[in-house]
């Protein structure tokens, strides 16, 4: 889940600014051959709102599929940020802009 600057999309007879973007891998072939891996990707857009009791009210607005394969595909399965990388490839191909990068997130250590 991340936070973009918001865009306006039409939904349900009116315009709306969704300031939310999520996205997961529902389909991945898992190839072995990186010119030959493929991967469905679904997002979300949402409106998130701060309630006056300051809990969160999510709306999705938005859902669709993007498909990552050849090059791309290969990129994002070497990258040590993997998920910080597809996030960034989504957002760049849909043309959103998030309001703080999306980074890698150093594992916590357990001992």
């Amino acid at each position: 889940m991340a936070q973009i600057q918001p865009i306006t999309v039409w939904t349900n007879g009116g315009d709306v600014q969704a300031n939310n973007f999520t996205l997961r891998s529902i389909g991945d072939n898992l190839s072995l051959e990186p010119t030959q891996g493929q991967a469905t990707l679904y997002y979300e857009l949402q409106v998130i709102t701060v309630n006056e009791d300051l809990t969160e009210t999510t709306n999705t607005v938005l859902t669709a599929t993007l498909e990552i394969a050849g090059a791309d595909y290969a990129s994002w399965n070497n990258d040590p940020t993997s998920n910080a990388w597809v996030y960034n490839w989504a957002a760049a191909k849909l043309n959103l802009v998030f309001v703080t990068p999306v980074t890698m997130v150093a594992p916590v250590e357990t001992k």
